[in-house]
């Protein structure tokens, strides 16, 4: 087998080891585990120790390869056989071939693709660096494949039509899952879990666990709406809403779950806890009957928890978006519940220079609409029916060993190496010598939602949105977050529906009124009409 190179760089005084560098020593240490090649991480000499103290890495024995951190001034002196980038960087790998003027294969991991700067500081880099018909991008899911392809011929198109360039991606797209420890990440008895987590013992626990963000994760207060139906359909259950996560200091989203749920009568019915250590995690999932996770924003593109969940043995009620497709199985290992999204985001690009990614990613959000009542009814499905929780909890186990434990991911990347370096042997060396801020997120992520709602479609009142109407019932936004909540345009609009008994998508006046008249959707006060 070949040499493997990656690049790694220490995390900055103070920074938390969170989020994508989680992911990046996840894989690393995974390589270390499994991997049949040598792997050299190469970085300067006062980034080593870091490193390597992070990373906490096996030591190579006789007739055992593992990864090691070397110093990159070395890196004329190897043999490279194949690059892999896991942070998406497209500058430096590019820029390494090139200086040992060598035909490898060079692969790049992406992460989330929402943020706006992606399309000039790593998709326009990447046509102008051109890579080549033995590179790719590695995509964790299908539906984040289809948003690289978008993505590509989105700012190759800008790029062609405005400037005269010939730009084309000739590399490229293939699909690998992230991975899970099959081995942390177990079923475990829940009695015995439930008492170290400190947890009732005879609940129907009901458990959300990742980010508490509804900026640039998913908003929970539909979810806890619909726990509040469902305590009052099932009173003996003693059913349990467990949130857990870290979150932002200044959303404080745990907050305004916890007020949401006495506002609703149902507080000793939602428990929110942000202290989950790492270790912690898969205690905690053991804890449940149920995993759920209503995400809802274009952030997300492949989604861990529902297969962290799933290697636990724990069935998933989950959102029909990105990444969820290839994890879950509906009706087999879970859930899926049907989304929709409307196009109404041809007013943000305008204001791009002003505008942050949390507002991007907020105010789409809030346009996507898990189906509330969908929602319901597979939770109750679960708590209703033993039989139906324990076989899709076996079924799990068994997709999350077969599909996404460590090995067989390092194995499905190492087959991937092998073939594009059989490939880049037979290729002549070619270096080419080495932007795009607005992005059309409904043409690019709309296909994450089950449907679209279209000008055609009618939307009607619902039995909550006929409570509101009387004043009976008070919108609840989960965030007070400028230029996303209109109070009064959601009034006009409800005013509207019942005024006219049903409201005509085309008749609305703008993306705003779009994105409003989805959010009382979302909350469960309208609904489209059936045909």
């Amino acid at each position: 087998m070949g040499t493997l190179g990656l690049l790694a760089r220490p995390p900055a005084s103070g920074e938390p080891i969170v989020g994508l560098q989680v992911a990046v020593d996840g894989f690393v240490s995974a390589l270390d585990r499994y991997a049949t090649r040598d792997c050299r991480i190469f970085a300067g000499p006062r980034a080593r120790p870091a490193i390597e103290e992070r990373l906490r890495l096996t030591e190579e024995r006789p007739g055992r390869r593992a990864v090691r951190v070397v110093d990159a001034s070395t890196l004329g002196d190897q043999a490279i056989t194949a690059w892999h980038d896991l942070a998406f960087d497209a500058k430096r790998p590019f820029a390494v071939r090139r200086s040992l003027r060598a035909a490898f294969p060079v692969t790049l991991t992406h992460h989330t693709l929402s943020y706006r700067e992606l399309a000039h500081d790593v998709f326009l880099r990447l046509l102008l660096e051109g890579p080549a018909p033995y590179d790719s991008i590695l995509c964790s899911s299908t539906a984040s494949r289809t948003a690289v392809e978008k993505l590509l011929s989105h700012v190759a198109d800008a790029m062609n039509r405005n400037h005269g360039t010939r730009l084309e991606y000739r590399g490229r797209l293939d699909v690998i899952p992230l991975g899970v420890d099959v081995e942390r990440f177990r079923p475990r008895e829940r009695e015995d879990a439930r008492a170290r987590c400190g947890l009732p013992p005879d609940a129907f626990l009901m458990l959300w666990i990742g980010r508490l963000s509804s900026i640039d994760k998913a908003d929970l207060l539909p979810l806890v709406r619909v726990v509040a139906e469902l305590v009052r359909a099932y009173p003996h259950k003693k059913l349990l809403l467990m949130c857990a996560g870290g979150e932002r200091p200044a959303e404080a989203f745990g907050r305004v779950i916890m007020e949401y749920a006495h506002q609703l009568g149902i507080a000793e019915h939602v428990l929110v806890t942000n202290d989950v250590p790492p270790g912690g995690t898969p205690l905690v999932y053991a804890c449940a009957d149920v995993f759920v996770s209503p995400v809802d924003n274009i952030q997300e593109s492949f989604g861990l928890t529902p297969v962290e969940a799933m290697a636990c043995g724990v069935p998933q009620v989950v959102s029909d978006w990105n990444g969820y497709r290839d994890t879950v199985v509906d009706g087999e290992t879970g859930f899926r519940v049907p989304t929709l999204w409307s196009r109404s985001d041809e007013d943000l690009g305008a204001m791009a220079a002003f505008r942050d990614a949390a507002d991007d990613h907020l105010t789409l959000a809030q346009s996507v609409v898990v189906d509330p009542e969908s929602l319901r009814d597979r939770l109750e499905q679960l708590i209703t029916n033993d039989e139906l929780r324990r076989a899709m909890a076996a079924r799990s186990r068994e997709r999350a060993e077969r599909l996404f434990a460590l090995d067989k991911v390092v194995a499905a990347h190492e087959a991937l190496w092998s073939e594009l370096e059989a490939h880049a042997a037979r290729a002549p060396f070619a270096p080419k010598a080495a932007a795009i801020d607005d992005v059309p997120y409904f043409d690019i992520f709309g296909h994450y939602a089950t449907g679209a709602l279209g000008d055609a479609d009618v939307v009607e009142l619902t039995a909550l949105g006929r409570e509101v109407i009387a004043g009976r019932e008070r919108p609840r936004m989960s965030l007070q977050w400028p230029g996303v909540h209109d109070v009064e345009l959601y009034k006009r609009l409800l005013g509207a529906i019942a005024r006219d008994e049903g409201l005509s998508v085309a008749e609305l006046d703008g993306p705003r009124a779009v994105r409003a008249l989805s959010w009382l959707m979302k909350v469960g006060f309208a609904r489209r009409r059936r045909a």
